[in-house]
């Protein structure tokens, strides 16, 4: 069993996106006892050093990055709209 597991953070893919950046991250869940993923859309606000509010989107098991993404142009309204 894999409970006493140290949380860490990996960063598996960095994309450039509407002018910001978009990164995707995974780490190991010792609660769920597996690998979850999780993405970040830093805009090209934060990238000059802007501090803009974050929004959090905790979406099911059945909805992936991808999917997410995809669906909802998420980076493209985050930019428009200054979040991450």
């Amino acid at each position: 069993m894999q409970r006493d597991r140290k949380m860490t953070i990996e960063n598996i893919s960095v994309n450039k996106s509407f002018g910001g950046w978009h990164k995707q991250y995974s780490h190991y869940s010792n609660i769920l006892n597996c690998t979850m993923q999780f993405a970040i859309f830093f805009p090209p606000q934060v990238v000059c050093g802007k501090k803009v509010p974050v929004i959090y989107w905790l979406s099911d098991v059945s909805c992936t990055i991808g999917i997410y993404t995809k669906w909802l142009r998420i980076n493209q309204s985050a930019k428009r709209r200054e979040l991450i």
